[in-house]
């Protein structure tokens, strides 16, 4: 077989194998619409052969999400062990959550090293494959990292931000956008504010998001 015919008995599986995860539904119509229009530098990220350099990897901490954790209500019940918490951020306003009861996940905390925008940052998680957190998944975030000390120190006075896709974050008068994000205090007081969607991210707060285990 010469280089050509190699190239492209290659493409012929690598297509097979697409067209079967399409159908089996592990990969979305819309997801593979995403992929089809990326450049072919990021495409090079993804593949992890160029470095983004606007991240940096904090760390990551294996969760385990109790099974008696409920979404519903999840942010009534844990409003108390925050020192505040913007009102808006609501079982109404936020009604989705990205994990479930009993399930494991790897949370990504991605260090922000240059000023970027929100639509930068839902690409880098896109283009890692990772998954985004809702406002919900706060609670659960936060008493895996108050499980160790080492942890609190890495994290403490860097946001923390739950970055969503638009459609699923709570929209304000005048189209302000409120992403959600978890901060804690050098005094180890938590707070749950909202940041806008329209805002630049200045160095040193931090991307979060998951990854099924």
């Amino acid at each position: 077989m010469n280089k050509v015919d190699n190239l492209a008995a290659r493409l012929a599986l690598g297509t097979a194998d697409l067209m079967k995860k399409i159908g089996s539904g592990v990969i979305t119509i819309e997801q593979f619409e995403w992929f089809v229009g990326l450049s072919c530098s990021e495409i090079s990220r993804l593949a992890g052969k160029e470095v983004d350099e606007r991240f940096k990897k904090l760390l990551d901490i294996e969760i385990t999400v109790p099974d008696d954790w409920d979404p519903d209500g999840a942010l009534e019940r844990t409003k108390k062990e925050f020192c505040y918490l913007n009102g808006n951020i609501n079982e109404g306003n936020f009604p989705a959550s990205a994990l479930e009861p009993g399930e494991k996940y790897i949370i990504h905390f991605w260090l922000i090293m240059k000023n970027i925008s929100i639509p930068q940052g839902l690409d880098f998680i896109r283009l890692r494959g990772e998954n985004f957190l809702c406002a919900k998944d706060a609670g659960v975030v936060k008493n895996r990292l108050e499980e160790s000390p080492v942890l609190l120190e890495e994290i403490t006075g860097k946001p923390l931000v739950l970055l969503n896709e638009e459609e699923k974050l709570w929209a304000g008068s005048g189209g302000w956008v409120g992403v959600p994000c978890l901060y804690r205090h050098g005094v180890g007081a938590w707070n749950l504010l909202l940041i806008s969607f329209d805002d630049v991210w200045y160095p040193g707060g931090c991307l979060v998001s998951s990854s099924a285990v």
